[in-house]
């Protein structure tokens, strides 16, 4: 939880305390829906969404009733996250205590609980990095189309861009893609595999 932090040395007036007992995130999430939370020890830290559980469950009941399919692409990973909660500021890290009202929040996506909220309703395929998502739907092919009729500059711009989405230091790994699609279906394209380039993540 948060809490008040008065010491007279604290720039940020807040901090990170411990729950005085349970929650309903910890008593639901963390000892029903996921067996992974059970060989947790005490001190060992992870991060939990219930309503990003919430939110796909309800994605994956209207792809059942109605058809169709989906995708869910953000930063995180197919595991269980364990301290990524971070502010983001000016296009920087910060810590997320401080200068509250003035810096975006942000935590990776546990991918395996997304995919525990869709059991029975659709099939999951992935999670993939962007990379391989974006090498499987031809971002080379097109890349080297924009080169052929460029000038230098304009080759510099895209092959940063280019770096900048299916790089490994960048957004290619760092991003992951998630599809939802009926039951019974085949595995869609970009995440069959051999479909795109090696996953290095």
């Amino acid at each position: 939880m948060v809490g008040l932090d008065e010491s007279e040395n604290s720039i940020k007036n807040f901090q990170f305390v411990l729950a005085p007992s349970t929650t309903p995130a910890t008593d639901v999430l963390l000892m029903e829906i996921d067996p992974r939370y059970k060989s947790l020890k005490v001190g060992d830290r992870v991060e939990i969404s219930p309503e990003s559980y919430a939110i796909t469950n309800q994605i994956a009941k209207r792809l059942h009733a109605d058809g169709g399919a989906g995708l869910l692409i953000d930063y995180g990973r197919d595991e269980i996250p364990g301290d990524s909660l971070r502010g983001i500021r000016k296009h920087a890290f910060t810590d997320p205590l401080e200068q509250l009202g003035e810096s975006d929040l942000s935590a990776d996506v546990d991918f395996t609980i997304l995919k525990k909220a869709c059991i029975d309703l659709v099939q999951t395929s992935g999670p993939i990095t962007q990379s391989m998502f974006l090498q499987s739907m031809g971002i080379g092919a097109r890349a080297n189309m924009l080169l052929q009729k460029a000038n230098s500059e304009q080759r510099k711009d895209i092959a940063a861009a280019y770096e900048r989405l299916v790089g490994p230091e960048s957004m290619g790994t760092a991003y992951k893609f998630l599809a939802l699609t009926p039951l019974d279906t085949d595995v869609p394209y970009p995440f069959q595999a051999g479909s795109g380039e090696k996953d290095s993540a």
